[in-house]
């Protein structure tokens, strides 16, 4: 071993030390330093260490031979120590800085020099690139002597590649990346084709390729180094363990490729080498070292070509890879942050596709756990962690209206921007994801920053890389926003110009390629607006086209670019074209609210598509499109949402005779599907909401599978013109369609459909009516004076209705109302003067339904009056005369005693549970009538309407909860809701979806549901259920006897009203005038509404 050297005191000159040794190593000797340096009580400042040595490589070799290449190395350790306690002791290895050095054979002596400053080693200059540079030579020149390739030539070129290829992990030269590439082909050309050896040395020069890539981010390196990977993988047996290497690294290098180029099919085929090194890997031992990473970049191939494509088992895919990694990995796996940010990221993804808000939550909780897990030391890692953060809160704050959210997301972004160098290749994604947020707010200052920050992003991107038409949507966004400000025609030419370039650098199948289509027509839409140059219109019409064509797109990014296009094609009288549009979005509403979402989340995502059934129909209309295909796009616009529950609760008995299997496989995922919806909570286990999205896949996959069994293609497929008239077999169906183009009823009968025009009748005026109907239900007659005149009379003569009935058969119509027509009270319409039978009340017993679907649904359930013998069945009994917070109902106890003194003749035994949520929950799965007599809310989000229970303040019965209720072994026949506005929707948006608590009732299962539109009397409630169980008693327990108790209950209360209350506060009219009841005559009766079969 070497001697030890003193540097004791300050020399004013260097001091120069010389020694020399011959000792003869190799690889596997020992490592002790050849010199040790103890510092005296100055510390050491700077040490330069020249070692010659000639060349070892000769010794035993024949005059000649290349076998004196195959030693030809020398291995030097070299060790600086700052400080000893016992100067005398050895040196040990923890406190050895060893740097192993390689000399090559050559004739001459080899000089290595290390230099350390202030006790850091660096290299020296140009020594070292002269190096690599000699040694390929020589290489070159050994090569040129040998007339055939001799492996062992090849293996030495091979050895010297790999320690030229070390040395720059320490130098990180160019130069000798250069140096191993050609050195590694240079093996390569020395080894004979098919040599075992030879697919590790391709390897090796992919490896050092990809490494230059990284320095000149030169593509032809890339794809020479995923050529050289290819071309190892294909000398290599199928199922070597060696294979999981190159398929890694292959893939890797697929995935930079396509980052630059977009090329589908790098993504493609690098999922697939992901998937064979896993097949590999499981196959040799479930917890092999490079499991986790082979998830991880495959997980991450997945997320990409999810954000390429839009194709929704991507992104379930990446999904359940990263969620297998996080609960594969212990929690101080130094990579955890990583993978939980990558979870966050993709359940964001899928929040912004479904709306899941529970999906958004968890985003945010998984994320801060690999921020709370990093420390402040690894920046870059933290600014992804904390971007992506940034976005989560953006997005929170968009859906909810926060603005503490936004300010939130501005400030992590503005930290994340903060760690990373603007050189850095991530700095202009952080700096894009910051403009996003900058943009929303409302000062000028921010807006000005985040164009230029964009700028910038765009600035320092390739002309071809992924992220570049992401920067152009930016920058797009932020110069309408500043359009909005300034109304500068220079701003919204460049949103047009950034609009154009995002759509051109999007590939055609990206995910949002639709979003750029539609902001490109929205611009030239504005600008049309103000110089109405019809090339603007003209290109503007184009992009919406586009927008709806872009199939990889969110259904939520294409339904509004095709209202618009419509509206453009309709103004030029192309109706069939504007018709073509609209089928196809409204073919888009059910993948737009998917049965995985929470009742919550459907409406969240519904509303923005309000209207468009009702537009698609009237547009059809125009473009003379046959009756039972109108009535088919409106039946599959509105209701969506019970659409999607009427279609898992349908009648399977057919189904299960022919193929049992597959109606319990349908069953099975219905009842699953149905138990989530009882979760509404924020922060559900992530488990249970992937499970959800899965079960929604798998039941949207049995559906397909049914439909391709024989005799069921038209499973759950929108009814047939035979379908709809058998549905008029009880009755008439008036389907009135409102629109601002035009209203219409189409009128279905048991043997045809038909068309009614209303020409009077526009969408404004309904739409002032139902905004005044606060006034309008304390004096009511000029409404139901209207509603008669314009819509109810035309529609009943029409039908043959054109007398009023006596005592004979009473004729019944379903009334199927659409839009804001559906919160007046059509089957109250009438001129109300003294006299008159000119009423609907007098012609016809009235019912509604939401959709002939839902009435066929409803349809479904046990018909027939009960048996006097059968066993009695149950009926639920709830009075609410008093509840705390609420005004009391002293007649609510009345009025159940009125009905429970009628149940033995029903042959109902009466329950009265206790009036808590989960206690009438539970006895309505074996009730035939639930009663309830009490205050009901009807709220703006019309899930949260409500029945108001004892337990109301902390645990209301919602419509929401009903909704998730299937009473499916129950013999529910009858839901009697005594109280305010339990058929009343205020949701704004959502007027399609008749979500109410009488609709919500009628899905749980109950055959018949009577409610109100808006508030009732207390005393006059009793009258009304007395009149309607009596007729229940005197007719039995039939539809019928439902609907005409309900009619003969409020044709009585307003005839007693008129009679104890017309003739008090008459209004003065005219001389030529009936006289019409004042404000003070009974109006109570006009609320009440029978939903049902």
């Amino acid at each position: 071993m070497g001697s030890n050297q003193s540097l004791a005191g300050r020399s004013p000159e260097p001091r120069i030390i010389t020694r020399s040794e011959v000792r003869y190593v190799e690889k596997s000797s020992p490592r002790e330093p050849y010199l040790s340096f103890n510092t005296g009580p100055h510390p050491l400042r700077r040490l330069i260490i020249r070692i010659w040595a000639h060349d070892q490589g000769q010794y035993g070799a024949r005059e000649g031979s290349s076998e004196s290449l195959m030693n030809s190395r020398t291995w030097f350790a070299l060790g600086i120590i700052a400080s000893r306690s016992d100067p005398s002791q050895p040196p040990d290895e923890p406190y050895l800085c060893e740097i192993q050095r390689n000399v090559r054979a050559s004739l001459v002596k080899q000089c290595r020099i290390l230099e350390w400053q202030l006790n850091t080693p660096f290299e020296g200059g140009q020594s070292d690139e002269d190096e690599a540079q000699g040694m390929f030579e020589e290489a070159r020149s050994v090569l040129d002597q040998i007339p055939n390739r001799d492996p062992k030539i090849g293996a030495t070129l091979n050895q010297w590649a790999i320690d030229i290829g070390q040395r720059y992990e320490q130098t990180n030269s160019i130069q000798d990346l250069t140096g191993a590439i050609e050195l590694s082909k240079a093996a390569i050309e020395a080894m004979p084709d098919n040599h075992p050896k030879l697919a590790g040395y391709f390897g090796n020069v992919g490896e050092w390729l990809n490494k230059r890539y990284y320095h000149t981010r030169s593509i032809d390196d890339l794809s020479e180094a995923i050529l050289a990977v290819d071309t190892a993988i294909s000398m290599t047996p199928d199922g070597d363990p060696i294979l999981v290497g190159y398929y890694n690294n292959s893939a890797l290098r697929l995935r930079n490729r396509y980052d630059h180029t977009q090329s589908a099919n790098d993504l493609v085929k690098g999922i697939e080498m992901y998937q064979k090194a896993i097949q590999i890997v499981e196959g040799t031992s479930s917890d092999h070292p490079e499991l986790v990473n082979i998830l991880d970049n495959l997980g991450s191939c997945l997320a990409a070509r999810y954000q390429d494509t839009g194709r929704n088992d991507d992104l379930a895919g990446a999904f359940e890879v990263f969620d297998r990694i996080v609960k594969r990995v212990p929690r101080t796996h130094p990579k955890l942050s990583r993978y939980l940010c990558h979870l966050g990221i993709l359940l964001h993804d899928r929040f912004q596709y479904t709306g899941l808000t529970d999906d958004l939550e968890r985003a945010i909780e998984v994320i801060q756990g690999a921020i709370d897990n990093t420390p402040s030391t690894s920046s870059i890692a933290l600014a992804r962690y904390l971007t992506s953060m940034g976005q989560c809160l953006n997005s929170r704050s968009i859906q909810g209206g926060s603005t503490d959210d936004l300010d939130k997301a501005i400030g992590v972004m503005e930290r994340a921007i903060a760690m990373i160098p603007e050189k850095h290749p991530e700095f202009a994604v952080v700096s894009s994801n910051l403009a996003t947020v900058l943009r929303r707010k409302s000062d000028q200052h921010s807006l000005a920053r985040a164009i230029e920050i964009v700028q910038k992003a765009i600035g320092a991107t390739g002309d071809n890389h992924v992220n570049l038409a992401k920067y152009w949507g930016n920058l797009e966004r932020c110069f309408t926003m500043q359009y909005y400000r300034t109304k500068s025609m220079d701003d919204l030419t460049r949103a047009i110009e950034a609009s154009r370039k995002a759509v051109k650098a999007t590939h055609h199948d990206n995910l949002h390629l639709a979003s750029y289509f539609s902001s490109l027509g929205d611009n030239l839409g504005r600008r049309f607006a103000r110089t109405r140059a019809e090339v603007d219109e003209d290109e503007q019409l184009s992009a919406y086209v586009s927008a709806c064509q872009c199939t990889s797109s969110p259904p939520s990014a294409r339904i509004l670019p095709a209202k618009r296009a419509t509206n453009i094609h309709t103004s030029r009288g192309a109706w069939d074209k504007g018709y073509d549009l609209l089928r196809e979005a409204v073919l888009l509403l059910p993948k737009l609210s998917p049965r995985s979402l929470k009742q919550s989340d459907m409406q969240e995502m519904l509303s923005p598509a309000s209207g468009l059934a009702t537009e698609a129909a009237t547009v059809a209309l125009n473009a003379g499109r046959p009756l039972p295909e109108v009535l088919s796009i409106l039946e599959l616009g509105r209701g969506v949402i019970a659409g999607h529950l009427i279609d898992s609760r349908g009648d399977l008995s057919h189904l299960r005779e022919k193929h049992p299997s597959l109606a319990d496989t349908f069953e099975g995922l219905r009842k699953e599907l149905d138990a989530s919806l009882h979760h509404s909570g924020s922060m559900a286990e992530l488990s249970m909401v992937n499970r959800r999205h899965q079960a929604s896949r798998e039941f949207d996959d049995i559906i397909e599978r049914i439909r391709a069994q024989d005799g069921f293609h038209d499973f759950l497929q929108p009814p047939s013109a035979e379908s709809l008239m058998a549905a008029a077999d009880s009755g008439p169906i008036v389907v009135i369609n409102v629109n601002h183009i035009r209203c219409d009823a189409i009128l279905v009968e048991r043997h045809r459909i038909r068309l009614l025009q209303f020409p009077g009748l526009t969408l404004g005026e309904i739409e002032g009516y139902v905004k005044g109907i606060s006034v309008s239900k304390h004096n009511p007659w000029s409404l139901l004076e209207w509603l008669w005149t314009t819509i109810c009379r035309p529609s009943l003569d029409a039908l043959g209705f054109r007398e009023p009935i006596g005592d004979e058969q009473w004729p019944h119509v379903w009334w199927v109302p659409t839009g804001p027509l559906s919160q007046l009270p059509l089957h109250a319409a009438g001129i109300y003067k003294q006299g008159s039978k000119e009423t609907v009340l007098d012609r016809v017993v009235s019912s509604y339904a939401s959709s002939i679907k839902a009435l066929q649904h409803g349809r479904q359930r046990q018909r027939g009056m009960i048996d006097e013998h059968a066993q009695q069945s149950d009926v639920v009994l709830v009075a609410m005369e008093k509840t705390e917070g609420q005004m009391s109902l002293p007649n609510a106890g009345t009025e159940i005693d009125k009905v429970k003194a009628l149940c033995p003749s029903l042959h109902l035994n009466a329950l009265t549970p206790p009036r808590r949520k989960v206690n009438i929950l539970e006895h309505l799965k074996n009730c035939k009538i639930l009663h309830f007599a009490g205050h009901g809310e009807s709220r703006m989000n019309p899930s949260e309407s409500r029945l108001i229970l004892d337990d109301w303040e902390t645990d209301p019965l919602t419509v929401g909860d009903l909704r998730g209720s299937w009473l499916q072994e129950s013999p529910a026949f009858l839901a009697y809701l005594s109280a305010c506005s339990t058929g009343s929707n205020q949701g704004e948006g959502l007027s399609d979806e008749a979500i109410h608590l009488v609709s919500a009732f009628q899905l749980a299962g109950f055959r018949h549901v009577v409610g109100t539109l808006w508030e009732v009397s207390d005393p006059h409630c009793v009258d009304v259920a007395t009149v309607l169980y009596q007729t229940l008693c005197d007719e039995g327990m039939t539809d019928k006897a439902v609907s005409y108790g309900l009619h003969r209950a409020v044709r009585k209360l307003r005839d007693d009203g008129f009679r104890e209350g017309g003739t008090r506060d008459i209004v003065l009219v005219g001389d030529n005038e009936e006289p019409t009841p004042g404000p003070s005559v009974n109006t109570f009766w006009i609320p009440y509404i029978h939903y049902g079969a």
